[in-house]
């Protein structure tokens, strides 16, 4: 190409081309946040956590919300080879031999089935060799259904159960009978017989018994005062006797906490209890732990105990119902529509300050904010005062009849917008440095979350200097929270904080106080964990109250549902999380758990306190209050950056550059970590700035701001190449020299017991073991002592992870470098899962990858759409091992929201990098505000007082809101902006009379759904509001009827349904109208509604069924 033929850029294009760049990134940020919101919401308003299961993944978002019930009956996992790893099960078939008896329950043992009729019958059989059905005669095929009689002959059995070899039945007299293996005194410890044949009698209990559930040796029993009697194999302390690893009779598992118990279950050698304050307990073999006393958690149902236990199966299925604990809890706050949800907050959002749909004018420093009277009235008393009582002086009247409130000086435009806004979004948007002004604000409006959600950003900028200022303006604000913060922040810096100049500027009376405290404190700060007999009087008193119970419990449970994902790791898995207040969790910044078992754990706080947790077996045995939340006083107030983990020792690293070093102190029996050493900092690297460190097993790398590495280990071979020098002292760092010298490296990486690192230049250098080709698949050496150039890349490499003995590489285009050993698939370049050197994963779905991560034996990719992809042996149980493995050999999608979560659901206990609680832009949201916004707008729904709109529908009113139907629904946007004034019959009256198409119950549910995201209204008046909707042009709500309807297709309707979906446009139930009807076709073909079609609607009809019936099945796309 000529010089006169090229094209420059001027600046102008320049400066264009950024600007267009930046709106398209913002643009797909905010696409971004909406899909990650919306997994928040809708990942836990399930009523489980299904991401344990690999299925989970499989299937489609739109199906995973229509499951009612799972039942996972074997779990193995290849993406190439399911058909040959999954077992083929057989076509289910109707169990005979009842003579037509209604069947009311049924229950299972390993190779043995009960079923109890609705008369009291109990029936069995067996697939197995122990006498288990009751009957004398042995000689039964598998599938022979006999009547248990016997001693259960003319008795009426209300409830049945079986552990793995042994059946429990209660009859209506509360007597229990029991039979089958005594091996481990689950009948009784009396009597030595090692099997009962026939049903015999245990105990009567006094109590009527509600539920009766069956471990593998164990059982427990339910009465209707909430006590659990259990009895039974207790070798892991599943039946609740603390202390006494033994056998019992029926006891009553007494623990005040509790209070009365409203559900139990039992699966294995673990037990589960919900109290009466809806909290779970668990003791029994669960957290690796033999627990031997009920242990509170922080689950929200029982199913999320079973999904937490990491089996391969399930005893029994989990059903996805909208209640949280027994199916007579119904919780209104049990959203299914999220999208509605987030429809509704972004409504909301996108409204605030807009002039088109304004109402009001609020004018600060001249600047004018729009907003909705009726938004601020019903989410401000503030507002709602000045607007129906006496202020409205302070409103004056324009021209243009839009009124106009204007704001004293007092307060800046910015805070006073941002304050606007909170009451619109509940979020804070505003910088930290304004925060003590908004707190001011909101306490002259009476908004108390408000100024505790202030009180949370100033906490992190409370310094030495400032504390005593801050502490001041709390006591002036009445921020509690931020007066306690600031207390024990001076208390913890006394010295620092008495010779301050801004504690000497306090006032007499406010530093009399201060020093009061600090003399006659004792227990200045409370307990971070968990305190019975604070918690037992607190339960005492809840259990006394009754008024409104139910709908405090509610909000409760959905407050709980949104923290849990907006915080963005996932740490039910481990114990500690529910040794901790919810309120020290949310302050958590960083933890590290450094423990095989999952009890050690090193937690650092957002103000810089650092804590080790060190939960040992004989808290667990005698169910005492754990006082093993330490503080790590060399750690704290120092900006921890990382943690790395090997096994004898812990490193951490500050942002400053200093290295901190302590050793783990061993049991030297059983190799049980008794305690920490205290961190000292590593002097050999006190002149040097450390910007990154790594370890694993025996040896650490350390990496200089000026590229240089150093390295210090033990031995662990008799040619232990770790070091990469000679004759090197292992316990003193030592720069790493030979081919890294004079070379500046940017990356540090270690394997299990090899190291990685990547210069300036792009250059991959490896040293260390060989024997899975981690460092050369060429050559057959299997150490390099000193450092070996794997691969020169000519795009700059971002990152570059290890697991035990593989590597990835991630460059600036996104690509992925993987290499090293296969043989679980974890490099994820072929099928074969052979070793290879450094190759490019090519997966054309995920685009430019992000991030990524390894983790022992399997990988973790992001994709350019932000989906995490994982490869390797990830959906792996010790079940397989030396049997089969369940590896995945090459990227597949999840639907985790980040690398965190993957690394939770891997099965390891133990972490060798920390996890760092990152502040997404979620965490802005306050949860209880959200909530409140949607209580609001539910409350305000059909309520004359604050009405200013009147719809008539069949002569019956509904009361609402035109800035709400305006900022909801685009068709009332038109006709009050535009030139449908018409229909208002009367303007001085508000009224809007709607024709008679419609009846009154489906528009005022049409309103409401506008209004809460909910359809209140039953399954037969769906298709009405649908056709509603599609007048409307409310294309989700059009959805969500869809999903209502399919529920009610049968036969005889589904071609009535499948032609109502194409007038509607419902093309979600179209489709779902035409597979049901594939699944059908002779039936649906030869009903009477399809008869009655007309033509062309026939013919597009078995169109477009041949069309599906040529592709593949629906659950394989």
């Amino acid at each position: 190409m000529s010089s006169s033929s090229k094209k420059f850029c001027s600046p102008e294009d320049i400066e264009k081309r950024n600007a267009e760049t930046t709106i398209n990134e913002k643009k797909e940020m905010q696409k971004y946040k909406k899909r990650i919101l919306q997994c928040i919401l809708a990942e836990k308003i399930m009523s489980m956590e299904l991401k344990h299961w690999p299925f989970f993944h499989m299937l489609k978002p739109e199906f995973i919300r229509q499951i009612h019930m799972v039942m996972v009956y074997f779990w193995v996992f290849d993406k190439h080879e399911i058909t040959k790893k999954w077992p083929i099960m057989s076509t289910p078939i109707r169990v005979s031999g009842f003579n037509k008896k209604r069947i009311v329950d049924i229950a299972c043992g390993k190779h043995h089935f009960l079923v109890l009729t609705s008369d009291g019958e109990v029936y069995a059989w067996r697939n197995g060799n122990y006498m288990l059905d009751g009957n004398k005669n042995t000689a039964i095929f598998t599938g022979r259904v006999r009547q248990v009689k016997h001693e259960l002959d003319k008795k009426n059995v209300v409830h049945i159960a079986c552990g793995e070899k042994f059946n429990m039945v209660i009859t209506d007299e509360n007597k229990l009978y029991v039979w089958g293996s005594n091996k481990y005194g689950q009948i009784s410890t009396i009597q030595s017989q090692k099997q009962y044949v026939y049903p015999c009698e245990i105990t009567t209990f006094s109590d009527k018994i509600d539920k009766v559930v069956c471990g593998y040796a164990h059982t427990l029993a339910l009465t209707n005062k909430g006590e659990i009697y259990a009895w039974g194999g207790n070798s892991c302390g599943q039946v609740g006797r603390n202390n006494k690893i033994k056998s019992s009779d029926p006891i009553v598992v007494n623990v005040r906490q509790m209070g009365k118990v409203l559900n139990v279950d039992a699966y294995g050698n673990m037990s589960v209890a919900v109290g009466y304050d809806r909290t779970i307990y668990v003791w029994g073999n669960y957290f690796d732990q033999k627990i031997t006393q009920p242990f509170p958690t922080k689950f929200l149902r029982i199913c999320d105990v079973f999904t937490h236990t990491m089996s391969i199966r399930m005893h029994k299925p989990l059903i996805v119902h909208d209640s949280v604990h027994t199916e007579g809890i119904t919780n209104n706050y049990n959203y299914k529509y999220t999208e509605e949800i987030l429809n509704i907050l972004e409504s909301l959002g996108a409204a605030f300050d807009d002039p088109l749909t304004s109402d009001l004018t609020i004018q600060v420093e001249r600047q004018p904010i729009y907003v909705h009277q009726v938004i601020l009235i019903i989410r401000c008393q503030y507002f709602r005062n000045m607007f129906y009582h006496d202020c409205t002086e302070d409103v004056q009247s324009t021209s243009d009849s839009s009124p106009v409130y204007i704001v004293s000086d007092k307060f800046s435009y910015i805070v006073y917008k941002a304050f606007l806004k909170y009451l619109y979004t509940g979020t804070i948007d505003l910088l930290s440095e304004n925060s003590l002004e908004l707190m001011e604000l909101a306490e002259l409006y009476c908004e108390t979350d408000l100024k505790k959600d202030c009180s949370r950003i100033i906490k992190q900028t409370i310094t030495v200097s400032n504390v005593a200022f801050l502490y001041n303006k709390a006591i002036e604000y009445n921020a509690k929270e931020l007066e306690k913060y600031c207390f024990q922040f001076a208390l913890r810096h006394m010295t620092a904080n008495i010779l301050s100049e801004d504690y000497l500027k306090l006032d007499m009376s406010t530093e009399i106080v201060h020093r009061e405290l600090i003399q006659n404190d004792v227990t200045i700060t409370s307990s971070t964990l968990l305190s019975p007999n604070k918690n037992v009087k607190k339960r005492n008193s809840q259990t006394t109250i009754k008024k409104n119970k139910m709908q405090k419990f509610e909000k409760r449970i959905l407050q709980c549902v949104l923290v849990e994902k907006i915080i963005p790791i996932d740490l039910k898995y481990w114990l500690f999380f529910h040794m901790l207040n919810v309120g020290f969790i949310a302050q958590i910044h960083m933890v590290m758990v450094y423990d095989n078992s999952g009890n050690a754990v090193i937690i650092v706080m957002k103000d810089k306190n650092v804590y080790n947790l060190h939960y040992k077996k004989k808290h667990l045995k005698t169910g005492d209050t754990p006082t093993a939340l330490k503080k790590i006083k060399e750690l704290c107030g120092k900006n921890i950056k990382i943690f790395a983990d090997r096994c004898n020792s812990i490193l951490a690293l500050t942002e400053e550059g200093e290295v901190y070093y302590c050793e783990k102190v061993k049991n030297p029996n059983s190799n049980e970590i008794l305690y920490l050493s205290t961190f000292i900092r590593v002097a050999e690297l006190s002149d040097k700035r450390i910007v990154d460190i790594a370890c694993r097993e025996l040896y650490i790398l350390a990496l200089t701001s000026d590229g240089e590495v150093y390295t210090w280990g033990n031995y662990w071979e008799k040619n232990d190449s770790q070091i990469g020098n000679e004759n090197t002292a292992f316990n003193v760092p030592r720069q790493m020299k030979h081919k890294l010298e004079k070379k500046k490296v940017v990356h540090i990486a270690c394997g299990l017991f090899f190291n990685i690192v990547v210069t300036d230049e792009n250059t991959i250098y490896g040293w260390g073991y060989n024997g899975r080709n981690q460092i050369s698949n060429v050559r057959s050496q299997t150490y390099y002592k000193h450092p070996h150039e794997i691969i020169t890349i000519s795009d700059e490499i971002v990152k570059v992870a290890c697991g035990d003995s593989h590597t990835l590489a991630l460059t600036c285009k996104g690509e992925v470098y993987a290499w090293g050993d296969n043989s679980r698939g974890q490099v994820g370049v072929n099928s074969n899962r052979k070793s290879s050197g450094p190759t490019v994963v090519n997966v054309p779905d995920m685009g430019k990858i992000l991030d990524i991560a390894a983790y022992h034996f399997f990988s973790v990719a992001v994709g350019t759409d932000r989906i995490i992809y994982v490869w390797g042996e990830f959906y792996c149980n010790s079940y397989f091992t030396n049997k089969k493995r369940s590896c995945i050999n090459i990227p597949f999608p999840t639907k985790f929201s980040n690398i965190h979560d993957v690394s939770v659901h891997s099965l390891q206990t133990s972490m060798f990098k920390p996890f760092i609680v990152l502040t997404n832009n979620f965490n802005n949201f306050n949860v209880k505000e959200i909530l409140n916004i949607l209580e609001s707008l539910r409350a305000v729904f059909n309520d004359p007082c604050t009405s200013d709109l009147t719809i008539r529908v069949e002569e019956r009113p509904i009361y609402v809101h035109k800035a709400i139907l305006m900022i909801r629904c685009q068709y009332f946007k038109n006709m009050f902006q535009h030139d449908w004034i018409e229909n208002i019959q009367s303007i001085s009256d508000s009224v809007y009379t709607v024709s008679d198409k419609f009846s009154y119950v489906v528009y005022k549910a049409f309103l409401k759904y506008l209004y809460t995201g909910i359809i209140d209204l039953p399954a037969e008046n769906a298709l009405e509001l649908m056709e509603l909707a599609d007048m409307y042009c409310e294309t989700n709500l059009i959805k969500d009827c869809s999903q209502i309807i399919k529920k009610i297709i049968t036969v005889s309707n589904v071609a009535f349904f499948y032609n109502k979906a194409i007038e509607c446009n419902a093309k979600e139930l179209e489709k779902f109208c035409l597979h049901f009807a594939l699944r059908h076709m002779k039936a649906v073909i030869l009903s009477e509604e399809y008869i009655k079609l007309d033509m062309n609607t026939k013919y597009n009809f078995i169109r477009r069924a041949a069309e599906e019936a040529a592709e593949e099945d629906i659950f394989k796309r």
